[in-house]
């Protein structure tokens, strides 16, 4: 009897980990495999900033009825933005929501963390923050659900969704917030958050059909059992990140930014896998600004089409402060993405643009992140050269650096591995490149400019006639 019991269990199991379906709904269901996803990341293209009023959430966005596109963005008071598209979201803002009354658990603001398209209206969650004093790191989180009638520009607040069992505490970070909202794809709506009491990552959800205050049930371990208000759940195993989104039919994803900017994926929407590599690698996640490295913060995957229940294609955004700025200098930054489920696990399964930048007086600039210059330079994106791998694969392979030139006032960027020439300080890791040639691979050159005035990098040996080819740094896949 026990080996039959036993039997059961691990057929259980493997039925829990066999929902995902890829795009195709006519495929067969196939074993549950995280590492089967293949990603490939555009160049980064920047939408909103320099800002110190917004990109303090994740951005959302949804499809209009008359078929443009709604996006949202916040820092204590939520704004929306018309486009054509969801990346077309440079255009004017306009306060949809202020901070609550005193004594709310929103004075000190509401932030618009999550939107879905639900029986008609449009179902928001709010992150509302009380009992604040920043200057000393203190404030109090909760969560409320909110509806609009009119897509989004006005919000009515039905109450609390998501509240901790702790009360504010001096000098300290309070509450249960910084959630975001998805669909599950099983007839429930699920939301992820961030706990600061011992900053793990907790889950609830509610039927599609009833999303209301005092619907929500957290996970308490075993089964979605525990109410919502005034509880304490049980953490999600690790730290999955909290930036929700549905891939696929079945698959739950969560984005977290710690030391690089990470996806996790579920079937079963409380046990997540992390991808093997990153989708955007950095090393320091430094919040007391300026600092020398550049700050990744809020990601978020949105689909082509609006919502976060993304398809074989779709948006990462994030925001971005540049390297020796501070949060009056944040950026709105988007990617295009492609996912596809592989039949085989990926060796390396991010795959991320390296694109060549330039500007108006010719400087080129080679780099895998925004191209933003302080001062009166504006880079504009001239060519793709290739895509790097976000981890080292299994193939010999070289980590490529960003440098920067000492001078202020000269950015003078380029590649190289070993560490940065005499007069130039490292920015960030590029990727990685295979060291010899590849299938699907071509060549990288790193060149000069005549008279040093900058250097840049070429898929071309003879550096397409603008400078000299000063070392090949590997080989990078074809875009």
């Amino acid at each position: 009897m026990a080996g039959s019991r036993s039997s059961v269990g691990v057929a259980a199991a493997l039925l829990a980990f066999c929902a995902l379906l890829t795009a195709s709904s006519a495929q067969p269901q196939q074993p549950f495999c995280p590492q089967c996803l293949s990603v490939r990341i555009g160049p980064p293209k920047i939408i909103r900033g320099p800002s110190g009023q917004e990109s303090d959430a994740p951005f959302v966005v949804l499809k209009r009825a008359d078929g443009s596109f709604r996006g949202f963005t916040s820092n204590h008071r939520t704004y929306a933005i018309d486009g054509s598209s969801p990346l077309d979201m440079g255009g004017q803002k306009r306060v949809v929501l202020q901070p609550g009354r005193k004594g709310t658990l929103s004075d000190c603001g509401n932030w618009l963390t999550g939107t879905l398209p639900v029986e008609g209206k449009w179902l928001g969650l709010i992150h509302g923050e009380s009992a604040c004093d920043y200057d000393k790191n203190q404030t109090h989180k909760a969560m409320a659900i909110a509806t609009s009638s009119d897509e989004g520009l006005n919000w009515s607040i039905l109450g609390a969704a998501i509240t901790g069992a702790d009360k504010p505490a001096a000098a300290k970070q309070t509450g249960e917030g910084d959630c975001t909202l998805a669909e599950g794809g099983d007839n429930f709506l699920y939301i992820y958050c961030l706990r600061p009491s011992d900053w793990k990552i907790t889950a609830a959800r509610a039927a599609r059909t009833n999303p209301g205050p005092g619907q929500w049930m957290k996970w308490d371990g075993a089964d979605w059992r525990m109410p919502a208000l005034d509880r304490v759940a049980a953490p999600l195993a690790g730290f999955p990140g909290h930036s929700a989104a549905r891939i696929g039919r079945h698959v739950m994803g969560l984005l977290a930014v710690n030391k690089s900017l990470k996806l996790s994926l579920s079937s079963d929407k409380v046990n997540f896998t992390q991808l093997a590599a990153p989708l955007v690698a950095y090393e320091t996640d430094e919040w007391r600004r300026p600092a020398p490295d550049a700050l990744y913060s809020y990601p978020s995957l949105i689909d082509e089409h609006g919502t976060n229940s993304i398809g074989t294609r779709g948006i990462l955004s994030y925001a971005y402060v540049p390297p020796n700025e501070d949060f009056t200098q944040r950026y709105l930054v988007m990617h295009n993405i492609a996912l596809t489920f592989e039949d085989a696990p990926q060796d390396v399964p991010v795959h991320t643009a390296l694109a060549r930048y330039k500007a108006a007086d010719g400087r080129l600039w080679t780099t895998v992140a925004p191209p933003i210059e302080k001062g009166p330079g504006t880079f504009a994106h001239e060519s793709t050269l290739g895509d790097l791998m976000t981890a080292a694969p299994k193939a010999p392979s070289e980590k490529l650096e960003e440098c920067v030139r000492e001078s202020a006032d000269v950015p003078g960027y380029l590649l190289t591995s070993g560490g940065c020439d005499r007069g130039y300080r490292r920015q960030r890791t590029a990727g990685f490149v295979f060291r010899d040639a590849q299938p699907g691979s071509v060549a990288l050159y790193r060149c000069a400019a005549p008279r040093g005035r900058f250097h840049f990098a070429s898929t071309q040996d003879n550096c397409e006639g603008m400078g000299m080819n000063e070392k090949r740094l590997g080989f990078v896949l074809k875009p």
